[in-house]
């Protein structure tokens, strides 16, 4: 999704991942935009709370399906302070999840399910 965004205009792509193979993927992919896409290896909450950049217009966030609820729940509230005030959050989590529990100030306002995988749509209020 990123990639797709910075084909289309987006100034910067910022993407993290822990899974070496997704990484080297990444990381492969991000030649084609030279220093428009910075690829990070480690996890996502760590990098959230080290994140000094300007406001997060697009987060996507698809964690593992057997990441817990409470896990998203710190990632999804880490965020929120860093989110510009226009942005979308997009979260991705297996049909079988239960709704993310979202951090007061974050509401979703759609959510689609396409066979095993469900997508949230959050905004910051």
């Amino acid at each position: 999704m990123g990639f797709e965004a910075l084909s289309r205009g987006a100034a910067a792509l910022e993407a993290v991942d822990t899974a070496e193979q997704a990484y080297r993927t990444l990381v492969k992919n991000a030649e084609m935009f030279g220093d428009q896409a910075t690829i990070h290896k480690g996890q996502a909450l760590r990098y959230l709370r080290a994140h000094t950049g300007p406001p997060i217009e697009l987060l996507f966030c698809d964690p593992p399906y057997s990441l817990g609820e409470d896990e998203l729940h710190t990632i999804l509230a880490e965020a929120l302070p860093q989110l510009h005030e226009a942005a979308t959050v997009v979260i991705e989590r297996g049909s079988r999840s239960p709704e993310p529990s979202w951090p007061a100030g974050m509401e979703p306002f759609h959510h689609k399910t396409y066979g095993t995988t469900t997508i949230w749509l959050a905004e910051p209020v």
